[in-house]
């Protein structure tokens, strides 16, 4: 009976260092992941010029993401077109324009554009140059000026591996 119990004592002790070192560890990830957005938000602050902002936001977003685009809303004729600025994660290719107004959807890009809010993946499609996997979250963030949209942030998951915990990323990127 005695043996049991010390058993049951050390099972115990290490099942709750085990918590601890959870803890932790999680704790650790979340401190890393709120040093990259300070060090982001630093960095667009520093910036001295449009471009150089819009840059910073899209290296930023590529630090909390495993994938990010930025596009510039080019409202034209009647029309509306979304020139890529960035990409982070999406190789060496560069992306094309999404081409707008032409009946063409242009998935969660086109909707974050026209509503003024960030949509996910689970409520529209993932834009075609994209290539994401039906299991795999996306997300659109339009840059307002004035009420106005100028840029649409599109960032993702990707394809590469899947993490044990759940991802914070797109609150990040929101931020």
């Amino acid at each position: 009976v005695e043996a049991l119990l010390v058993e049951e004592r050390e099972q115990a002790t290490t099942e709750a260092r085990a918590v601890v070192e959870a803890r932790a560890t999680e704790r650790q990830a979340q401190l890393a992941v709120v040093e990259r957005l300070l060090h982001a938000v630093r960095t667009i602050d520093a910036a001295r010029s449009l471009s150089d902002t819009l840059t910073a936001l899209t290296d930023a977003a590529g630090s909390v993401a495993p994938r990010a685009a930025l596009f510039i809303v080019d409202h034209a004729a009647n029309r509306r077109d979304l020139q890529p600025w960035k990409a982070s994660g999406f190789g060496d290719g560069a992306l094309p324009t999404q081409r707008g107004g032409d009946g063409s959807p242009l998935g969660v890009l086109d909707v974050a554009v026209t509503t003024g809010r960030t949509v996910s993946t689970a409520a529209g499609p993932a834009p075609a140059f994209a290539r994401l996997p039906a299991d795999r979250a996306g997300l659109a963030v339009p840059i307002t000026v004035g009420g106005y949209c100028v840029a649409v942030l599109y960032v993702d998951d990707g394809v590469g591996e899947e993490s044990e915990a759940p991802a914070s990323w797109p609150e990040a990127a929101q931020v």
